[in-house]
């Protein structure tokens, strides 16, 4: 039996309108990779952040919970389900992260 071999790549930028992609129906494009990616991909034209900072909706987008719903937030998320990137690590993919964005970071969970 050949391996297969499975590839996912999300991409996720903070503070960016769908609307001012090329995929997303601009007719003035600057956005040719992102565009040409999305062309071979899945494109999610209807994603909503679930929070007003990257703090409360980046775990939202990992976890598919609403923000407080892991009991609160101080210093990052008190308690919180398995993330997406541990869900794929349990089922043999290899996951890696690239943010410059600090609240992304483990200290706030």
């Amino acid at each position: 039996m050949a391996a297969v071999i499975s590839r996912v790549v999300l991409i996720t930028v903070d503070s960016l309108r769908y609307d001012r992609l090329g995929c997303g129906g601009n007719r003035n494009p600057c956005s040719p990779a992102l565009d040409r990616l999305a062309g071979r991909g899945i494109c999610c034209s209807r994603a909503y952040a679930h929070g007003f900072c990257t703090q409360l909706s980046y775990p939202s987008i990992f976890t598919s919970t609403l923000p407080l719903d892991c009991g609160g937030y101080d210093r990052g998320i008190l308690t919180r389900p398995r993330s997406l990137p541990e869900v794929m690590r349990e089922n043999g993919f290899a996951t890696v992260a690239f943010s410059c964005d600090p609240m992304l970071h483990g200290y706030y969970g």
